[in-house]
């Protein structure tokens, strides 16, 4: 899987953005230019089509809201809905975010209520049956019980809610979600597998799950082969009565991860993921949190082995020089940056720079990044 481009229309402060994507895109630029929103924007543009489900299990949109009571940002302030469009593998995918769901089409409500009706019931049957038992409530009476409160429900969320709908045009595939605080249903498929990634900040993670996951998915002993290749004093890691355990090869022992540094936890964790995802798409925030810049120039000399290889197309951001400087020198020709900053009137915008141009203008972006 590939991004070959995206369009992006009113999406949180994104106005209007588009851009041809390398196998390693750069976002550069000062705080608050819409690093975040783009690189968002683009994971949910092509995980709708798997539930927005990641690699890791993890639901994109959740991770997008978090725990915000204003859902109403998501869309740029004053227009009527966000569109999001890319094209992968020659494939095109539309998704629109609209404010309520009252704005989308008859036949698409009358779904959505349907579909919605059913998730709903799973959650608040059993609250509705244990009521009803306590009332001596026959089994008539529990229907009508949950036919209220779903109608009340309905009621409640028609016009306090955001509504994504989303459409695979190729494959004939169409899904919808439904967001309120702290809350997403997703309807119309089945959230599934994919060989997509959203690392948001390698701080928050965790080398024990993702050890897990692989250990699940088979490719446990594939990972510790490629992180051993990456680094050569480690030659095991390995699971002794449910504590991970690394093995270095100048020390007699084995040492609990857990009393490792937080960078080189989060170094085993971005390595695990970059040597896990195949044929898929990985997009990171900021990766060289926490790294020295050591372990900055292994997790570039991977993604960029991994990109030559085809083995995956690399979506992040970065406020590093030194980072940057590090994927430049060891595949340009990979690599487009798309430096990101906001104009006096407040406005987002952006220029694109080719590997090779970004390598020549390296002492101008240092200097923008010195100030982010």
């Amino acid at each position: 899987m590939k991004i070959e481009s995206i369009k992006i229309h009113n999406f949180k402060g994104i106005k209007k953005f588009s851009a041809d994507l390398a196998p390693i895109t750069v976002f550069v630029g000062r705080n608050n230019t819409g690093k975040s929103s783009v690189i968002e924007a683009i994971a949910l543009s092509v995980t709708g089509g798997y539930g927005w489900v990641d690699f890791l299990g993890e639901n994109i949109i959740r991770q997008i809201i978090e725990s915000k009571e204003d859902i109403s940002y998501l869309i740029h302030l004053g227009a009527e809905s966000a569109v999001i469009s890319a094209n992968f593998d020659g494939e095109i995918a539309n998704m629109t975010i609209y404010p309520e769901l009252s704005h989308l089409l008859i036949e698409d409500i009358r779904y959505i209520k349907e579909e919605l009706y059913n998730a709903w019931r799973k959650e608040y049957e059993y609250r509705v049956y244990v009521r009803a038992r306590r009332l001596e409530e026959e089994e008539e009476k529990i229907e009508e019980i949950l036919q209220l409160e779903y109608s009340k429900f309905w009621e409640k969320i028609y016009k306090k809610s955001i509504a994504i709908k989303y459409e695979w045009m190729n494959k004939e595939l169409r899904s919808y979600a439904i967001i309120i605080p702290r809350r997403v249903y997703v309807l119309g498929i089945k959230p599934g597998y994919c060989n997509i990634a959203l690392i948001r900040s390698s701080i928050d993670l965790n080398f024990s799950t993702i050890y897990k996951d692989l250990v699940r998915k088979g490719l446990i002993r594939r990972i510790i082969e490629f992180i051993k290749s990456k680094i050569g004093y480690i030659e095991d890691v390995r699971v002794i009565d449910n504590e991970i355990y690394v093995f270095l090869s100048n020390y007699p022992k084995p040492l609990p991860l857990s009393y490792m540094g937080d960078g080189f936890k989060a170094l085993l964790s971005l390595l695990g993921i970059i040597g896990s995802v195949k044929n898929g798409i990985i997009f990171m925030e900021e990766p060289e949190q926490r790294l020295h810049p050591g372990y900055m120039r292994l997790i570039s000399e991977a993604m960029i082995t991994s990109a030559k290889k085809n083995e995956a197309q690399f979506i992040i951001s970065t406020h590093s020089a030194e980072f940057l400087e590090f994927l430049l020198e060891n595949g340009k020709e990979l690599i487009s940056i798309v430096k990101m900053s906001l104009t006096s009137s407040g406005i987002i915008d952006y220029i694109i720079l080719s590997g090779e141009e970004a390598y020549e203008e390296i002492e101008e972006i240092r200097m923008d990044l010195r100030w982010a």
